[in-house]
This record gives C-alpha cells, structure tokens and sequence, in this order.
C-alpha cells in the first residue's frame, strides 16, 4: 500500500533504477537506538570559542560526558530484487550532558541535542528465506543544537549561550533484518556517522511491517 512519503523516494528511484520498480516492496520501521558519542574536548572548546566567559580556556581533565539518551529513528525503506534496498531515515541520537571547566575554576554545563535526515542504499543477502544480511552507505544533513550555562555571576545575557549547527556527513553500516508472519519485520543494525566532528555510533533495534 502506497502513502504519500513514499512518493519522494520512488521518484529518485525511477531515476536512478528503472528496471527496479516492478519488483518493489515497501516497508516502515521504527527503530529504538542506543548511541555513543565519542568523548572530544575539542568540540566543546569549539561551541565555547570566542565567548566572555572562555577565552581563559578549557581544562580538558575536567571535562566529563554522560551517556546520551535512548533515540528513536523512523525509516521508509524499499528493496529492489533481491540484492538491494533504499532507505530514508528521520534520527534523533538522544541528548548529551557535558560538564567541564575553565582556567578560572568556572564551570559550564552543555547539553548537545543531535538529529538528522539521511538516505542510504543496502546491499542485501539472504541468509535464509525470511532473513537478510546487509551493508549500507549513505548521506545525512544533521544539526546539532548546544545551550551551555554558566555556573558564575555574570550578566544575565551571558548566562546562556545557545549554538545551532548543521552538517553533510556520511554514513555506514551493518544489520540483520528479518521477515516474519506476512508483513512483519524486525531489523537489528549498527551505524557510524560523524555529527559536527563528533563521531556517532547507534546500535538499533526496529520492528515494522512490510507493504
């Protein structure tokens, strides 16, 4: 059964594989991911650079990172044949809360929001009739979203700074995917990608149903 977002993704197919479409079959997954944020002094240095209160620099063994939270990834996908699929992803990786300080004791709270869009073609095997194995490339445009507060009397303007970014970044990975019952699915799938020279890694795992 065809929706309206799936309308996008059989345009770009139709161009780039014509010979495809007769044997496509689409399928929707949400995926609950636990990722993992490399722990990079130097990005917080980057968020914090040239504001009042950090030009006396960033002690770098004082900087701590929590563990991000769980996200969520909601994926269109479409498999054409037997050996390849497409699919567009909307991420959200889970917030992360970094405590450091600078040279004058002053300690700075950060909380790093990071989400994206990406769209990744799967190379396909089947392991058996109802289980496939599979690696995938892709693209994103991510953006990472920064509000630091200041733990020192300071004027109220300067008691937050809020930093946007946005990014192109590549991505790979690996999965498992599984077809189960008429239209179930169940994927398990790991990926690395780099968000704003953070590097992101997300083991998901996904259930959905097949159209």
């Amino acid at each position: 059964m065809l929706r309206p977002v799936h309308f996008p993704l059989i345009f770009i197919l139709m161009l780039v594989f014509p010979n495809a479409m007769a044997q496509e079959t689409f399928y929707s997954l949400i995926r609950v991911n636990a990722p993992s944020v490399e722990e990079d002094t130097a990005h917080v240095k980057s968020i914090l650079e040239g504001k009042a209160f950090s030009r006396s620099g960033i002690q770098e063994g004082e900087t701590t990172f929590s563990q991000p939270d769980i996200g969520v990834k909601l994926t269109e996908g479409m498999i054409l044949g037997k050996y390849l699929a497409v699919e567009g992803t909307a991420a959200w990786y889970g917030d992360v809360e970094v405590r450091t300080k600078d040279a004058t004791d002053t300690v700075y709270f950060l909380n790093l929001r990071q989400y994206g869009f990406s769209l990744a073609l799967l190379g396909r095997y089947p392991i058996l009739k109802w289980l496939h194995a599979y690696g995938k490339v892709g693209a994103g445009y991510n953006r990472v979203e920064a509000d630091v507060e200041v733990d020192v009397e300071v004027d109220a303007e300067k008691q937050t700074l809020r930093r946007n970014r946005n990014e192109a970044t590549a991505l790979y990975g690996i999965g498992l995917q599984a077809s189960l019952l008429e239209s179930l699915v169940v994927s398990l799938d790991w990926e690395q990608l780099e968000i704003d020279d953070l590097d992101v890694s997300t083991v998901s795992l996904g259930m959905g149903f097949r159209w």
